[in-house]
């Protein structure tokens, strides 16, 4: 359990520190033009275009991470039992492009938001 507390703390610690740097970048971007963006980006995941003609470009990304271990069975320690685990992290950001093709806005959510 300590050692599941340790990964759980080291990932909080991180994610905080990723989340400022990744704010920074994001807000580097206000008032560019949202094909830079693409350029430097690549192809976004969605766009939707609102009534008031602003659109809302959006990236989604998921990464995961896997581990393995085992439960030795004390009945016979020749045989174990194998298991394993994963865990799926997301990242959604939403840039909002006014009707000239500028960047104003932005939003973010999801633990795997990291600097690109």
């Amino acid at each position: 359990m300590p050692v599941k507390f340790l990964i759980f703390f080291s990932l909080v610690i991180t994610s905080c520190a990723t989340a400022g740097k990744y704010e920074s970048i994001l807000k580097s971007w206000v008032g560019k033009p949202s094909d830079k963006l693409v350029e430097k980006w690549g192809a976004p995941t969605s766009t939707y275009t609102k009534q008031n003609g602003d659109r809302i470009i959006t990236y989604f990304q998921t990464t995961g991470s896997s581990t393995i271990g085992s439960v030795q069975n004390h009945r016979n320690p020749q045989y174990g039992t194998f298991i394993g685990s994963s865990t799926t992290y997301t990242c959604k950001t939403d840039f909002t492009v006014d009707t000239q093709g500028h960047i104003k806005s932005w939003r973010w959510e999801g633990h795997a938001c990291r600097s690109r």
